[in-house]
């Protein structure tokens, strides 16, 4: 993978400058985006044992294998991803003021970068990922013995529950940006960076995951090398490398499903985008 120096990284990838970003530029474009704004953003420990370089070459490597699977959909015709969207997408990422970005949920699931995917296939066609349905949700897709895919159906979208009303009911999900509190079994907002948590929890409650340490919601995004890190949003994880960017948003929401109560173990790091 590429090392580019922090300067030239920083001044020609880190921002879009609202100019296409090309399915084979995302990934580091990306990258680097969110990066710039960990190193701006986070203050001295939640930084410790981390470098920009490996930040970005981390998050592009798992970004690298979701533009091929975007591309697997667009050969398919079952997605179309738009170069202008997701450069209007990495500019408004570069353009977030560190209040924004603590307070933010993963910033690739805002509008502007869930549009740079649109879906192609109707509810009841065959599908390999949530972001090929319209519906937002591919049912059933697996792989053979062989690790060969297996499509599954697009089916019906999950209902969802807004902030402040009960979330008890099996099958349903807190908006994008809300989680389900199990104490008040009602849907709340999510909290910022610094603000308290629960680590023996699935991190859900937090816009970006919670620090097992400090018990407190953390401000880096992205895979990292360092950190004792547990959360519920995974968004560029191994366990999503079959998904893409229009699909983030119902992971986050399933994550916050009802009745969801495993936590991952004390000491992984899972955060927005990814775990280690």
């Amino acid at each position: 993978m590429k090392r580019l120096g922090l300067v030239f990284v920083i001044a020609i990838l880190g921002c879009g400058g609202g100019s296409s970003v090309t399915l084979d530029q995302f990934p580091v474009k990306a990258a680097t985006a969110v990066c710039a704004q960990n190193f701006k953003c986070c203050d001295a420990t939640e930084l410790a044992g981390k470098t920009m370089s490996d930040c970005v070459n981390n998050n592009e490597s798992f970004l690298a294998l979701f533009s091929g699977t975007i591309s697997d959909s667009q050969a398919k015709g079952r997605a179309s991803y738009s170069a202008t969207q997701m450069g209007t997408c990495i500019s408004g990422i570069s353009a977030l003021s560190c209040a924004e970005w603590k307070a933010a949920s993963d910033p690739m699931t805002s509008p502007s970068c869930t549009a740079a995917i649109t879906a192609k296939v109707a509810s009841g066609g065959a599908c390999q990922q949530d972001y090929e349905c319209t519906t937002g949700k591919c049912v059933g897709a697996t792989v053979d013995a062989n690790q060969n895919p297996v499509d599954g159906m697009c089916g019906p979208a999950d209902p969802t529950v807004a902030i402040g009303q009960p979330c008890t009911s099996g099958g349903a999900s807190c908006v994008s940006g809300a989680y389900c509190d199990s104490t008040s079994n009602t849907c709340k907002a999510q909290k910022a960076a610094g603000e308290s948590c629960d680590p023996t929890g699935t991190g859900a409650e937090c816009a970006n995951s919670c620090d097992s340490t400090t018990s407190t919601c953390t401000c880096y995004v992205g895979c990292s090398v360092a950190g004792p890190v547990t959360g519920a949003g995974a968004l560029w994880s191994l366990a999503l490398l079959a998904a893409a960017i229009a699909a983030a948003r119902l992971r986050r929401a399933r994550l916050r499903r009802v009745g969801r109560s495993a936590a991952p173990p004390r000491g992984a790091h899972r955060g927005r985008f990814g775990t280690l």
